[in-house]
């Protein structure tokens, strides 16, 4: 099955649902799913999203498996890296948000 979306654009929508399910796990309180999000994020860009990328190998092509190499480390530094960022992200605004109200209540 051919892949239907560009990489580029897949990174990008799935950005977009990470940060979705961050507001859904703020708004419903249970904190041990924030780090549930990013988890299978990086598992599925190590593993599910590069192997639906990868084309079928040609008998009659070269036999040279750097197409693969350049998909998967695109996925992992850029989809991986990306998550991690995100996630980071939301963590220290989590942070400076009890901060704040730390100092308020004071």
């Amino acid at each position: 099955m051919e892949p239907f979306l560009h990489p580029f654009l897949l990174i990008a929508l799935l950005v977009l649902l990470q940060t979705g399910l961050y507001w859904l796990i703020a708004s419903y309180g249970d904190w041990r799913l924030r780090f549930v999000v990013p988890a299978v994020l990086v598992f599925s860009y190590l593993t599910l999203i590069p192997a639906w990328y990868t084309p079928a190998p040609d008998p009659a092509g070269p036999d040279c498996g750097m197409g693969v190499v350049a998909l998967f480390l695109g996925f992992a530094i850029g989809g991986g890296g990306l998550t991690l960022v995100v996630h980071l992200a939301y963590e220290i605004m989590l942070l400076m948000r009890r901060l704040q109200q730390k100092k308020a209540a004071e």
